[in-house]
């Protein structure tokens, strides 16, 4: 379990983001590699960013297209609620055309419900749709701005993570690098000064474990990645 991960294989692409002074918000593109997906999201989104500069103007009609075909397709099969159990890959599929399109809402429902039948009380086993759903559903909840529910999803993937993976594994520093990226985006949408700074305090805390923990053998990779995330909060946490 420990080096197959699949959300460890983008870190090249975590490393692009840089900050702007000019702005306290990261770009909405790059809040997507600021927390760690799945590969498969992951890919999904940079053909979007390649489809947008180089495909025809209808390509944004083809993809309602095929978003209609897949909403049809998990309707003949018996509907969402049948497809959860006998074509998951379809719902998640449907999920992530919807993420494509913009609907983020109807997306994170349907990850939402997936995810919900996937979860385990067994530790012996890793259940890697488990997994990857979670990761969907942070990065979905990231994107609507819905924090708490980001930030409940994220520990939930942790503690599922922490009864089954050594403490160097690659993935528990993933998560807490998630974890420290929506609290640091919750303090930017906070209301007040006092619960701004809790929550980007949070969010130092998490990066200096995810920091502590890493290993630098195991997954090099991820001690320039938490550094260029933490840059984000160290320009703004005064």
């Amino acid at each position: 379990m420990t080096n197959n991960d699949s959300a460890t294989q983008q870190d090249s692409r975590m490393d692009e983001v840089q900050p702007k002074s000019t702005r306290k918000w990261p770009t909405p593109f790059a809040v997507v590699f600021l927390s760690f997906v799945s590969l498969a999201i992951l890919n999904s989104f940079i053909a979007v960013s390649d489809q947008n500069t180089s495909e025809p103007p209808n390509y944004w009609q083809d993809l309602k297209t095929k978003k209609t075909a897949k909403a049809s397709e998990i309707e003949n099969d018996g509907g969402a609620l049948s497809c959860q159990t006998s074509h998951p890959e379809k719902i998640r599929e449907l999920a992530m055309l919807s993420w494509q399109d913009g609907e983020i809402r109807p997306a994170s429902a349907l990850i939402a419900n997936l995810w919900t039948s996937d979860i385990t009380n067994d530790t012996s086993t890793y259940n890697r749709a488990f997994v990857e759903d979670c990761l969907m559903l942070g990065g979905l909840y990231q994107a609507e701005g819905t924090f708490p529910s980001a930030i409940r999803c994220y520990q939930s993937l942790f503690d599922y993570e922490s009864q089954r993976l050594k403490k160097n594994n690659p993935a528990i520093t993933r998560d807490y690098n998630n974890l420290a990226v929506t609290y640091y985006l919750s303090g930017n949408a906070a209301t007040s000064d006092r619960q701004r700074n809790d929550l980007f305090e949070k969010s130092r805390k998490l990066y200096a474990i995810a920091n502590s923990t890493v290993d630098r053998h195991l997954a090099s990779y991820l001690v320039p990645t938490l550094k260029n995330n933490e840059s984000y909060l160290d320009r703004d946490f005064n």
